[in-house]
């Protein structure tokens, strides 16, 4: 007779879980790119997207990307640089961090990780592209100490009193930060927004953000800078 398989259910595979398995297994992103989900914050603080990116002499240029490669070189005079290929979906650009840049921010310089950095756009000379001069750089959740407000849209479909406890309790895990709550309840009787006080501000994360959107939906919250 015929041997019956028996299946273990496990949880859906996250979009960024698939993505880096696309990555590892064939080079490449296939079914999207794991700065999508970022696009909506990114926009309200970078200068432009790669793609559009010209040379700014003395003018500071702010571009997020994913870290697709990197690597380190001696300068003439024995210190340690780096050169990262940065990649947002609309195009790559290489970034320089001269020694100094490179002594205070190797720690946050790792390959697959989404950078915020400010730097000049100029050209390069050897390839004739254009490349960035590192003169800061931050993960999205150091961007994120200084963000405003989150939003969460609560619909007639998750305003039970479980879901209000569950939200209550989260945002309690995370308070003493700078970062303000804004609730937009809506049900059958009525809706209203509503700006929580100051001892509900939350230190705004990544970590936060997921348990939020696994909460109440993806699409229910919205961070503002």
């Amino acid at each position: 007779s015929q041997e019956q398989v028996e299946y273990i259910s496990v949880a859906e595979w996250t979009d960024d879980v698939r993505l880096l398995g696309e990555k590892e297994t064939l080079g490449l992103y296939l079914t999207g790119h794991p700065i999508e989900r970022y696009e909506r914050e990114l926009s309200q603080f970078i200068s432009a997207k790669i793609v559009d990116l010209k040379p700014s002499k003395d003018k500071q240029t702010t571009v997020a990307g994913l870290v697709i490669a990197l690597r380190s070189l001696f300068t003439k005079s024995g210190n340690r640089m780096a050169v990262v290929t940065l990649d947002d979906r609309s195009a790559r650009i290489e970034v320089v961090f001269f020694a100094d840049l490179y002594a205070l921010y190797k720690d946050i310089l790792e390959k697959d990780l989404l950078l915020v950095v400010e730097g000049e756009v100029s050209i390069d000379e050897y390839t004739e592209g254009f490349r960035l001069t590192a003169r800061k750089v931050s993960t999205l959740d150091q961007v994120r100490e200084r963000a405003k407000r989150i939003r969460i849209n609560l619909e007639n479909n998750s305003c039970s009193d479980n879901i209000i406890k569950q939200l209550q309790d989260l945002l309690a895990r995370h308070k003493q930060g700078e970062c303000d709550i804004q609730v937009h309840y809506k049900n059958s009787q009525g809706k209203a927004s509503l700006l929580l006080g100051a001892e509900w501000r939350v230190k705004a994360s990544e970590f936060l953000l997921e348990q939020l959107q696994n909460l109440c939906g993806q699409e229910a919250v919205a961070i503002f800078y």
